[in-house]
């Protein structure tokens, strides 16, 4: 799961009570709650609808709907967790085979930079190495009088000219912990898969909560997080050492940071400096590592293994092929539509007015919002023309054999795909409704105003059902860090949204006549706008 690390330049901009009414409109007519990007809400699920009616009979789970191919070792990637590396097959395939102290080297020298990148551990006195992208934000929000750092680069010429980074942190993972039992425990005897996993990530939470009861309130060097490896399978505690104090040492200019631009985002070869260099300081001086990784000039030897440390995104590897179906056919088209039709309006609003765009940071936006339609066009192209499905399929009827065969697990597991596809239908039969929030908690391309709109909503939802304060704050705190845009910017995108709304209901639907009355989306939204910008 990934997000986007955003400091407000100042505090939120309260909802005025004509514009909360507005989003309880907007709200009204979501048939599912807000999508993953930033912010999830966990209701309770909707009965999933039979197959008479409007909902169309599920496809014959036994029937072979793609090419016939084997299933392969690996067919899902070679990407592993250290709870788990395949070191025999390291040894057979490569003649080598790392022991745990290796492994741990590895795991101690790489860092989780912000909230979404990777970065390396590369001296003993700290110094942090990641990629050009990973710094942009932070770097753009740090120029000072007569500066444009983001756009001609900065080099700290020694230590006392490292500039600290203002809400940026790392994280070091320093332990894993298999609490599997524990939280398994919790849904033993629940009946029912829904409340068993209720009934696990309340255990998850507990869990969470005792590591932090374990701390001092102010000691805010240790994270606690509880990661599902297999839903309802295997759990490990995850214990991070977190770095307040992270200083820019050197990040190169934009144009060789991100030479070629999109067009050669996510190729190869790539001809691009994409990276930047930071340091971790402690207690006023650099941070003194010995578990750090190596320069080596002369590079990788033909043949020799190379092996990539990080923190990557979520690999959707139990994604099944109704789920692949339904994001092929419904939600990829969906998403780059929306994401088209923002990135064109960021566009515009960039060109035409460069000194504001940098002053709120909507480049960094634009670029943001580049790189996600490239890889979800990467995406929909290999569900449309790869072997994606074809694997995912035989990967299907291998498990649907070993079902098969044995009583007691069809027994107890009964015909998951099938209940899986349904749960597609269903979601697909609520799309259209569903469509006008496309893409809703994106920060890169989303109204600000509305996604806080959004937080203030789920804060008094929570706060009614009687939410812990700890997950009240987490939600305020989450709020907090929605940085400003521009007021002419707001009006264009809340237009956009409301246009989607026409677009995804109609314009004589009911709830869209009830929205916007005789006004036009951007005349709705100027008017918002006026309202809340009044002060400015």
């Amino acid at each position: 799961m990934e997000f986007l690390e955003m400091t407000s330049k100042r505090r939120p901009t309260m909802v005025h009570a004509q514009w909360a009414a507005l989003l309880s409109v907007l709200l009204s007519v979501s048939a599912c709650a807000p999508p993953r990007e930033v912010l999830t809400v966990t209701m309770r699920p909707e009965t999933i609808p039979s197959s008479e009616g409007d909902m169309p009979a599920p496809v014959d789970e036994t029937a072979a709907r793609y090419p016939e191919t084997r299933p392969e070792r690996f067919d899902d990637g070679r990407m592993w967790t250290f709870e788990a590396p395949p070191v025999d097959w390291f040894e057979e395939a490569y003649g080598f085979r790392p022991d745990v102290s290796w492994l741990e080297r590895a795991r101690l020298g790489a860092l989780r930079f912000g909230d979404i990148c990777s970065a390396s551990l590369v001296s003993h006195r700290g110094l942090v190495m990641t990629n050009h992208h990973c710094a942009r934000d932070f770097v753009a929000r740090m120029s000072r009088e007569g500066e444009r750092l983001l756009d001609d680069g900065y080099l700290a010429m020694d230590e006392d000219q490292e500039r600290r980074v203002s809400g940026l942190s790392v994280r070091q993972l320093i332990e894993i912990e298999d609490v599997s039992q524990e939280v398994n425990r919790a849904a033993r005897d629940v009946p029912g898969w829904g409340p068993q996993a209720e009934a696990r990530e309340k255990r998850i939470e507990a869990i969470e909560r005792r590591m932090k009861a374990r701390l001092s309130p102010s000691d805010s060097t240790r994270e606690f997080k509880v990661v599902e490896l297999v839903p309802g399978v295997r759990y490990s505690l995850y214990t991070y050492r977190v770095y307040h104090d992270v200083r820019l040492v050197w990040v190169p200019e934009l144009a060789i940071g991100m030479f070629g631009g999109e067009t050669d985002n996510f190729e190869w070869p790539r001809h691009t400096l994409d990276a930047a260099f930071f340091r971790i300081w402690e207690k006023g001086e650099p941070l003194r590592t010995a578990n750090h990784f190596m320069f080596d000039p002369s590079g990788a030897e033909e043949d020799e293994p190379v092996f990539v440390v990080g923190n990557p995104g979520s690999t959707e590897r139990l994604v099944t092929v109704s789920q692949l179906e339904y994001q092929r056919d419904v939600q990829l088209p969906e998403d780059l539509y929306v994401l088209r039709n923002r990135i064109a309006l960021l566009g515009r609003f960039v060109s035409e007015n460069r000194a504001k765009a940098d002053s709120f940071d909507v480049r960094n936006n634009l670029m943001g919002a580049n790189n996600q339609l490239k890889a979800l066009e990467g995406q929909l192209a290999a569900l449309e023309v790869g072997w994606v499905l074809s694997r995912t399929q035989a990967w299907e009827d291998s498990i649907r054999f070993a079902l098969g065969r044995s009583d007691s697990l069809s027994g107890r597991y009964g015909r998951p795909f099938r209940d899986i596809q349904l749960i597609q239908q269903s979601k697909e039969l609520s799309a259209p409704r569903a469509r006008a929030f496309t893409q809703f908690l994106n920060p890169s391309i989303s109204s600000h105003i509305l996604m806080r709109a959004m937080y203030g909503y789920v804060y008094a939802l929570s706060a009614r059902r009687g939410a812990p304060p700890e997950t009240l704050k987490e939600i305020m705190d989450e709020a907090m860090t929605i940085a400003d845009w521009p007021r002419e910017l707001e009006q264009q995108v809340i237009s956009a949204r409301l246009q989607d709304f026409q677009r995804a209901l109609g314009e004589n639907n009911p709830t869209v006549r009830r929205l916007l009355g005789d006004m036009t989306p951007q005349a709705m939204a100027d008017s918002v706008a006026l309202l809340l910008f009044s002060g400015d």
